[in-house]
This record gives structure tokens, C-alpha cells and sequence, in this order.
């Protein structure tokens, strides 16, 4: 797994509540930015 700023944001996310909130949020500002 690479380490990535948007990747950092997503395992942060998987820390803590709502894994799947952050991850599709930063997935989609990172994608659709």
C-alpha cells in the first residue's frame, strides 16, 4: 500500500468512525477535485 496524501486521509479515516465517510469523501475530492 503506498502512502499517498489522499491515501494518508483514507487510513486516517480507518482509524477512526465513519472509515467509509472520509474514504469516499477523500476518494472523491481526489478524484472528482
Amino acid at each position: 500500500m503506498r502512502i499517498d496524501s489522499r491515501t494518508n486521509i483514507a487510513v486516517i479515516g480507518v482509524g477512526g468512525i465513519g472509515s467509509n465517510l472520509v474514504g469516499s469523501i477523500a476518494s472523491a475530492l481526489s478524484t472528482g477535485a
